[in-house]
């Protein structure tokens, strides 16, 4: 295969070669997908990027190079972008298209990722460089507005708790560049011995192999700590209450989406847990706004005597609506709000308003939208305990969440619903993510979800608790 692949003898018309180059960046988007949840592979991703970087190798041109990252990235992210189509449950023919065009966006990475690999592929230092390079655009994606941390490579690790302790210095993407750089030095290796190079390969193989030997014995004598908790002897209840979606979005189930909550509370009164709390956007109303909720919720929180973390959307006035997370005290004193500060460009709000969105009026679409929470001066804090807030896709961002931690915050928390997603892979690969940035910044994390997952993470990546996905329950945990 190797022979037929040579871009040398490509050039002089060789039949096949450009197939086989097709199947090859193909199935390398196919194995790093399936390296993924729900499938989990996660061994594919040490060698999932390797058949990519030999189509790049002997690509044509630059522009076949390029064409090639457009078509691993299309496979790819149709693949694990898939949960983002299930929104078409709520908004037809808008979920698939906005599916798609997240594929293509990200898509558009990969393609420039390959343009640039394609200059530095053959020279002497490519075993380091274009591993540096994949990691750098698998960052890019994940800044700005429209930045998504989908289908970083690194996050397929998050359960090999030995090889993901590097995130503590180096974050998600440290580990990205250990499986990039394992690819690409099975791609030297497979081009070294063909031509004939054996020694040199040998010793580039060498490399990697200390290179991931040192990985693993850093997480071993990472894994040998036993951290304090800033919570030790507190007692917290994380609850599920499992609302499918379109329950929630109905304004005639507010009340009895309310009374679930509450029912599973007062079921765990009895061990009196310290600090309870609910997940984002626990009814569809403005609980701390709505005279007859809060009412009911003062006198649950004074009942109690518990700490409440309760999300809600809160409005200040018509154009300031924000979706929130609001403290309560044993007293049921409103003590502190945090408010979403990352929204989801085309879900929480409509970028680009003046000119879009006369196009979507009478879809009812974005007839209101969140507005963007300002910068927390100081931390929520309970008890001394300063709690770093995130809800939803807040917490897979790893630079938002080690923001946090600059600010002095004890411990991370993300309330969500992922209950837009049914039971598809993006509750799985939302704790993931919550897995690294218990790591990245060596602090317990706490995930509190409508449908799952639930969960309690130490700052070494060990899940110490979680809930089942799709199940009513609260989540009962001592430090």
């Amino acid at each position: 295969m190797i022979e037929i692949l040579d871009h040398r003898k490509l050039n002089g018309g060789k039949q096949g070669s450009l197939a086989v180059n097709i199947v090859l960046v193909i199935a390398s988007a196919l194995l790093s997908a399936l390296a993924f949840p729900k499938f989990n592979l996660h061994y594919l991703a040490w060698f999932s990027l390797a058949p990519l970087f030999l189509a790049i190798y002997f690509a044509f041109s630059k522009r076949q190079a390029a064409i090639f990252g457009l078509l691993w990235g299309l496979v790819f992210f149709l693949t694990n972008l898939f949960w983002v189509s299930y929104l078409a449950n709520f908004v037809g023919f808008w979920g698939y298209f906005g599916y798609f065009c997240l594929a293509l966006y990200e898509a558009v990475f990969i393609l420039v990722f390959c343009l640039f690999a394609k200059v530095i592929i053959e020279k002497p230092f490519a075993l380091l460089s274009v591993p540096l390079l994949w990691t750098c655009f698998e960052w890019l994606r994940g800044v700005g507005p429209f930045g998504v941390s989908a289908g970083v490579i690194g996050y397929t690790q998050s359960h090999q708790l030995l090889v993901i302790q590097i995130a503590s210095f180096s974050t998600v993407y440290g580990v990205s560049l250990v499986l990039a750089f394992v690819g690409m030095a099975i791609t030297e290796f497979i081009v070294s011995w063909h031509t004939k190079k054996l020694l040199f390969a040998s010793g580039k193989m060498v490399l990697t192999g200390a290179v991931v030997l040192l990985v693993f014995l850093y997480g071993q004598a990472q894994l040998q700590q036993r951290p304090l908790s800033p919570l030790a002897g507190k007692t917290i209840a994380i609850v599920q209450p499992n609302i499918e979606q379109r329950a929630k979005l109905d304004t005639n189930k507010v009340y009895s989406t309310f009374r679930t909550h509450e029912k599973l509370t007062r079921g765990v009164l009895p061990v009196r847990p310290d600090i309870v709390i609910w997940p984002e956007s626990c009814v569809f109303s403005y609980l701390v706004q709505n005279q007859l909720l809060l009412k009911r919720m003062r006198d649950l929180v004074r009942d109690s005597g518990s700490y409440f973390i309760v999300g809600t959307p809160y409005h200040e006035s018509r154009d300031r609506i924000y979706n929130s997370m609001v403290f309560f005290s044993p007293s049921a004193e409103v003590t502190a709000r945090y408010d979403k500060q990352q929204l989801v460009p085309f879900g929480e709000y409509l970028p680009f308003r003046p000119l879009l969105y006369p196009l979507l009026q009478g879809t009812g679409f974005f007839a209101s939208e969140f507005s963007q929470g300002e910068r927390a001066r100081e931390l929520p804090s309970i008890e001394g305990v300063n709690i770093g807030p995130a809800i939803c896709f807040e917490s897979t961002l790893p630079f938002l969440m080690k923001e946090r931690a600059r600010q002095g915050a004890d411990i991370l928390l993300t309330i969500t619903n992922d209950a837009w997603f049914f039971d598809s892979s993006a509750p799985f690969e939302h704790i993931d993510n919550g897995i690294f940035r218990a790591v990245e910044n060596r602090k317990y994390f706490i995930q509190c979800a409508n449908t799952g997952i639930s969960a309690v993470i130490d700052p070494y990546g060990r899940v110490l608790t979680s809930s089942e996905m799709g199940k009513e329950q609260v989540v009962v945990f001592e430090f």
